[in-house]
């Protein structure tokens, strides 16, 4: 594990000291396996964290979301003099708002596991080590060529592909391989590669995701023309 002091606002960077947090930062990211961001439950996600998150997805490293001080919530809702049952609803309902409102924010890494810790109480800290283990096995994960080419032929029934705005016709993708781990990427190869229209790619993302899993890590997929 290594520890860094975030990323500051850009008019706070011109501080040596903070310039040299800063480049810690993208320096931890760049060899990291997998990225623990750790935000505010009381102020959600900030500019920074959207930042960290994207230059994180860029990297192509596998990402956790966490909202840590989650014991601060509780003795906010606590102080309304709530009962115990009453007490683990409210907790529940703030928990999906923080949810609903930082997968809105870092809508770009959806793919990322979101829970709610306390390092001061130890609340999920057991749960938080699952995940950065689940989400290192699945950066590393190669499917078979096999399991590839039966996403891909799913993929394509449920939804054949489009060509680009300014193309006519249909086009096809012949065949699929895995070519590389950390992040896991993909080649497609078809006659008509050029003509894809990019939002199919993420098409077969979300299909990969779907039946595949990968959970915590950002996929590539490249198209190769191949008569």
């Amino acid at each position: 594990f290594v520890d860094t002091a975030g990323l500051r606002r850009r008019s706070r960077v011109e501080d040596p000291v903070e310039r040299y947090s800063a480049i810690r930062t993208l320096r931890s990211i760049r060899s990291a396996d997998v990225v623990l961001l750790l935000i505010d439950p009381l102020e959600g996600a900030t500019d920074q964290d959207k930042r960290i998150a994207g230059l994180t997805e860029e990297a192509g490293k596998g990402l956790i979301i966490a909202a840590n001080k989650w014991d601060r919530v509780r003795e906010l809702v606590m102080g309304d003099g709530s009962k115990e049952r009453r007490l683990e609803s409210l907790l529940e309902e703030a928990r999906r708002n923080l949810e609903i409102a930082v997968r809105s924010a870092l809508y770009f890494v959806d793919y990322a596991p979101f829970l709610v810790i306390s390092a001061k109480t130890g609340h999920n800290i057991g749960l938080l080590i699952a995940k950065l283990k689940e989400v290192w096995s699945e950066h590393g994960r190669r499917l078979k060529t096999k399991e590839v080419n039966d996403l891909l032929k799913l993929a394509v029934r449920l939804r054949p592909p489009s060509v680009a705005q300014g193309r006519s016709g249909r086009t096809a993708i012949k065949y699929g391989v895995q070519v590389a781990t950390r992040p896991p990427v993909f080649e497609l190869r078809s006659p008509r590669a050029e003509e894809i229209d990019p939002s199919y790619l993420r098409y077969i993302e979300n299909v990969f995701r779907q039946h595949a899993g990968f959970i915590g890590t950002p996929l590539r997929f490249r198209l190769r023309s191949e008569r």
